[in-house]
Parts: C-alpha cells; structure tokens; sequence
C-alpha cells in the first residue's frame, strides 16, 4: 500500500501526498503555467542527457575505431620491421614479451585506479603512450631504445587490441546500458563495438599493405615503407586524445570522486585489484586464469606471426597481406553481431564454447592445405566464428560486477589476457629461427606435418581447445551463466 493510502496514517501524514491523487483537488494557488513550465524542464534534462549519452557513445565508437585501424595497421608490419632491422627471432620474441610485460603493468594500474580517479584521463594518458612509442619505432634502430619505447609506450604486436582502452570504454558503454536489458543486450552492444573495432582492424590493415607497395614502387627504401605505418599510429594516437577529451562527465563511475588531481583515493598497490566486493574477486579472478591460457594460445597465432607466415611459406605480397588480414578482420566482426542473439538463445558461456572449439579445429587444418589459395580459405573460414565469443565474454564480466568496479574487472581480466600473451613470443622466436631482411626464416628442421614454423598452429589450436573445455566444465552449472536476462548490476545494488 502506498504511503497516504493507509487509513491508519493521521492527516497531517497524508496531506503531503494529497497532490499525488489524479482524484484530488487542484491547489487554487497553484498557476497551471508554472506546472507546465516545470514539466518541460525536466523534459529538457532528460533530452540534455540522452543527448550527452549517445554523443558519449559516438565518440567511443569513433575513438574504438581510430585505434584499431592504426593497431591493424601496425600488426601487419612489426615483425617483418623487426626483421628488416636485422633482429633474430629470439631478439623479437624478447621485445614483443618486453612490450606485453610493460603493457601488462601499466593498463593493470591505469584499468584499476579508474574508477577511482578519472576515465577520461585514463584513456588520455594510454593514447599519450601510444604517440610515444609511435615515434621510437618510427625513427631509431636501436633495440634498446625499441625495449625501453615498447616496454613503457603502448604497441601491439598481436595486431588486437593493448592498453587500458577496451576495459574502460567497455565499463562506460555497460553502465550508459545498465537501465535497459541484461547480458544477452550488452552483448549486442559489445557486438557492435567488436564489429567497428575489427573493421577499422581491416582497413588499416589493407592501408598499410598498400602504403607499404606504393612506398616501395615510388623508390623508398624497404626500412622507410614499412615504418610509415608506424607514423599513421602515432597520427591515431594523437585523434584519440582529441575524442577522449571530448566525453562528458556521464562516463565517470557511480559512486566515485571524478576529479583525478583532487582525489585521495589513490591506490598504488590495491590488493583487492579494484574489486571491492568478495564475490565479484572470486568470480573475476577465476575467470581471469583461464583467459590467460588461452590467450597465451593466441600469442602463437599473433597478427604479426600470420602476416609472416603467409609472407614466408607463400609468398604474399604485402597488399595481399593486408586484403587477407581484413577479410579476416571484417569476418570476425560481423560474426560478433549475432553474439547477443545467441547468448539470449543459448547463454553466455554456451555461446562463447560452441563458437570457440570449432574454430580451434579449423586452425589447425591451416597448415595443412596445399595451396595458397586454400590455406587462406581455411583462415578465413576459422575466423567466421572465431570471435563471435568475445562479446559474450565481456559482456558476462561486466555483468558479474557493479559499476565501480567495472573498469577494474575489465582491466585484472585483461591483465591476464596481457600476461599469458607475454610468454608465448619467446617460444614463438624460438620456432621461428634466425630472421633477415629478406624476411626469410630458418625452417630446415622438419617436423610432423610439414616444418617448425607451422608448429604454432598446432600449439595454439591444442591450447585452446583445452581452454574451451576447462570453460565448459567450470562455468555452465554456475546458475548464472545462462541468464541472459539478467539486470546488469550498479554500484548500489552490490553494496
């Protein structure tokens, strides 16, 4: 019963709600203009911030696509600029785990002190490292200056995305989400910003290819057009602090203090990781462990590593590479779309194993196709499905926490992603031998199915297999895996 209804409340209780009665009578005082007046203000903040939410929203997106266009881009180049520098293969498996070490450690401390401070700033500042390291690898040969930019700036070798972006914008898009539906919603969303994500990935990677052949048709030397992708990163980089500085305070956590200079509560070493509440540290740090074997799987099978392999065993010419790698790019994208209607249909962790495994058995057919021509058919055809459980994945980690602790979950969840993907290079230059600068590699050891540089299929496929299995059995009795709708938790709901 509502409050004014009860007979049992005395008058004076009941008068204050008088008004709210459709029935009562009207204030005789009351000027109907000022009602009117006061109703289309409200009507106003409310347009005022759904204004400022889908503009929020654009620019994430917007942003979201700079960065994997320059991160696809990059990918395709790295590990043939490192080679053309004369690097052998353990060299590179070195820097590349320098760089996801480093990465490793600043996106763990700017993903789980964002929430608390400032996410604008957070992602300000990772676009600022991502500028610097642009220009140590656009303009110096030496490895130790390529450790040191690498190590502290944020690069990618994989060709995915690094840094504490996707994190932090994924913790703003779930709580601009968390008045409408549950997971199988976010997911949707989360769908559409892999979609953009992955055809920017595509179109940088096809930009380069072609920058790269024109460059080197018009003369350049080979070390010169393979760095002007590096210069497009640090182009994109320097548009990403543009559109950061751009968002409204609307994507600040709830509950937080949003001024980062005025804040006290800096944490340099948090135990909790950002996570305040005990359940959601036990279901995040669970999680956590199984997402680094499998991405520890995937470093073998790296943007950088695919582009080489093609290069060295079938001679692709580098725009070649670059359709290849976007046709790859722009599938898994669109595979993503249909993640929020599976995970209404099947769940969450159904979606991301029933769409995982077979991919992972497709993989490792890659190797064994006899032609150029089928070996990317059967790439191609892996990442049809390949990616259509990152949404899911996602959107069932946001769901598991409030919004203050969003960021924070998003980022231990990528740092354990970073830190499995930060091993695998070292064996992966180890598999690959001595690198020149014709981008030829030491295969004269030969191994079951064909030579050691086709041992990464297999390794990755393995793995991760493993990976979807361990899923399966951990997480689909859990109660709550399969609710896709499910209200997306906020800060005051957890508490």
């Amino acid at each position: 019963m509502e409050r004014g209804l009860n007979p049992a409340d005395d008058v004076d209780e009941r008068e204050p709600d008088a008004d709210l009665d459709p029935a009562a009578e009207p204030d005789a005082d009351l000027d109907p203009a000022d009602v009117a007046d006061e109703l289309e203000a409200d009507d106003d903040l409310r347009t005022s911030a759904d204004s400022h939410q889908r503009c929020d929203v654009r620019l994430l997106f917007a942003a979201r696509f700079v960065r994997q266009l320059s991160f696809g881009a990059v990918g395709l180049v790295l590990l043939l600029l490192l080679a053309e520098l004369k690097f052998d293969g353990h060299a590179v498996g070195t820097l590349f785990t320098l760089v996801f070490v480093g990465d490793t450690i600043i996106s763990l401390y700017l993903t789980t002190n964002a929430d608390r401070l400032s996410r604008r700033a957070t992602l300000v500042v990772g676009s600022a490292l991502a500028v610097f390291a642009a220009i140590a690898f656009s303009t110096t040969s030496s490895f130790t200056l390529l450790a040191i930019a690498g190590t502290i700036g944020v690069v990618s070798p994989a060709g995915g995305d690094v840094g504490p972006f996707t994190p932090v914008e994924q913790a703003v898009l779930a709580d601009l989400s968390s008045g409408g539906g549950g997971v199988a919603d976010l997911a949707s969303t989360f769908g559409r910003y892999q979609f953009v994500g992955d055809l920017a990935k595509a179109l940088g990677a096809a930009l380069a290819g072609v920058l790269i052949d024109f460059a080197r048709a018009s003369g350049a030397s080979e070390l010169s057009a393979l760095r002007l992708p590096m210069i497009l990163f640090g182009v994109a980089g320097a548009l990403k602090m543009v559109l950061y500085c751009a968002l409204s305070s609307k994507v600040e956590a709830d509950g937080w203090p949003h001024n980062a200079l005025g804040s006290k509560r800096l944490v340099y070493c948090d135990r909790r990781l950002g996570l305040t509440r005990q359940g959601s540290r036990l279901i995040v740090l669970k999680l956590s462990v199984l997402f680094a074997v499998d991405s520890f799987a995937g470093g073998f099978i790296m943007f950088s590593f695919l582009a080489y392999w093609y290069r060295v065993r079938w001679g692709l010419s580098f725009a070649s590479l670059g359709g290849m790698l976007g046709a790859i790019s722009v599938v898994s994208g669109a595979s993503g779309l249909a993640a929020g209607w599976m995970v209404a249909r099947f769940g969450a962790v159904e979606t991301m194993v029933y769409t995982h495994l077979p991919s992972n058995v497709l993989l490792m057919f890659v190797p064994l196709m006899p032609t150029r021509e089928t070996a990317v058919a059967m790439l191609v055809v892996r990442n049809c499905i390949s990616q259509m459980d990152v949404p899911a994945r996602q959107a069932y980690v946001q769901s598991c926490v409030a919004s203050d602790e969003r960021s924070a979950a998003g980022g231990v969840t990528s740092l354990a992603r970073t830190v499995g993907l930060a091993v695998s290079p070292l064996l992966l230059g180890a598999l690959l031998g001595d690198t020149g600068a014709d981008g030829s590699a030491d295969v004269a050891l030969q191994g079951v199915g064909g030579t050691l540089i086709d041992a990464p299929f297999y390794i990755a496929g393995s793995l991760k297999i493993a990976y979807d299995l361990a899923v399966w059995w951990g997480f689909r009795s859990s109660g709550t895996t399969s609710a896709a709708d499910g209200s997306l938790r906020t800060a005051g709901a957890a508490a």
